[in-house]
């Protein structure tokens, strides 16, 4: 699926500044906006104004300050999706097998249960070896989800799964098991000043399926990265050892946000 260069991208403005670093996934909600961020277990809710209005926990437990063991246990919530009977639902990357989870929140009295995306994610490594879902949208009777291609394979790839097999799954809190997958569509974006692109989010508009694209200038390998972090954690080195590596990986996460 080529990106088609006859149509022109959308114009963006700002609505609100937000007092949350590694943001993720926005929904807009009447006058509410809700957002998560890659690196933390909470939901945090937002007027349009950029007040913070909200703090609904994810997950039970509490994330390590430092930054390569945050990187480590983190759960990677990257979509963020408004489902019909208003509830939201954040989805993991699915990059790590701790990242294989979603969090199906009801605002309304500030819950949240867990819904364990394994057998999915599972089916999905097989024809996506650097899975990274970033991004989420329902259309019609179809779930969408989009692959990142920032790993070594550059593979973009748009997602269809059977909305109602997901649903009923979500409803009673189950597996969404392998069989709710449609289709898997390989996405070629082309380059932006040299930089390849990779898909980082997806949105519904009427009938359409919008799509947001960054370009990096390195391939960052986040799995890799975690790895790392385990293995010093295990090793127990000097401060100056760990203190490296999180500069390091600081300045990954930099360049990401500016491309």
């Amino acid at each position: 699926m080529p990106l088609d260069p006859a149509r022109a991208p959308l114009a963006l403005r700002r609505i609100a500044q937000l007092d949350v670093s590694a943001a993720s996934g926005l929904v807009q909600q009447h006058e509410a906006l809700w957002v998560i961020a890659d690196d933390e277990l909470t939901l945090a809710g937002y007027d349009r104004a950029g007040t913070r209005t909200a703090h609904i926990q994810l997950l039970a437990g509490v994330l390590p300050e430092e930054h390569a063991a945050r990187k480590a246990r983190k759960p990677d919530f990257e979509a963020l999706l408004a489902l019909p009977d208003g509830t939201l639902l954040a989805l993991g990357s699915g990059s790590t097998p701790s990242r294989r989870r979603a969090a199906l929140v009801r605002v309304a009295d500030a819950t949240s249960n867990v819904v364990d995306l394994s057998p999915l994610y599972l089916r999905l490594e097989r024809e996506l070896p650097d899975l990274n879902i970033e991004g989420a949208a329902l259309l019609a009777d179809t779930l969408y989800l989009c692959s990142r291609g920032n790993g070594a394979r550059r593979q973009n790839a748009l997602i269809q799964l059977a909305w109602p097999v997901c649903a009923q799954a979500i409803a009673d809190l189950a597996l969404i098991p392998a069989e709710a997958l449609r289709e898997i569509t390989d996405v070629r974006l082309g380059e932006l000043a040299g930089q390849a692109l990779a898909l980082t989010d997806l949105a519904a508009a009427g009938d359409q399926l919008l799509f947001a694209a960054a370009a990096e200038a390195e391939v960052i390998d986040d799995v890799a990265a975690v790895e790392d972090a385990e293995e010093i954690a295990a090793a127990e080195p000097d401060e100056e050892v760990v203190e490296a590596v999180a500069e390091d990986e600081a300045e990954m996460e930099a360049e990401a946000a500016e491309a």
